[in-house]
């Protein structure tokens, strides 16, 4: 990942901190690199979480490819949007690619 693109990263964090918005931002370069940004309190970062695997799922539902479908209707079965009591759970198994 270019160092631009890890600075940005990094200001946008320093920013979402100095006005108090809570951020989780994750970006993937093609080789496999990582950077993760979070700002904010545990529950709050958890609900723009949930936020982002929920848009996940509309996305991968609207690809109509077999692999996204597989995906959206295991996350589908296996998640609940109103219950948050097993959120570590079963983020610990998407990071896993348990999906």
């Amino acid at each position: 990942m270019n160092k631009k693109i890890q600075n940005m990263i990094e200001e946008l964090a320093l920013e979402c901190r100095k006005e108090d918005v809570t951020l989780s931002l994750s970006a993937l370069d093609k080789t496999g690199i990582c950077s993760l940004a979070q700002v904010g309190k545990n529950q709050k970062i958890q609900h723009v979480i949930v936020n982002q695997i929920e848009q996940w799922e509309k996305n991968a539902k609207a690809c109509g490819c077999p692999v996204c479908k597989r995906k959206a209707g295991s996350e589908e079965e296996d998640l609940e949007a109103n219950d948050f009591s097993d959120t570590p759970d079963w983020l610990a198994r998407i990071i896993r690619g348990d999906f």
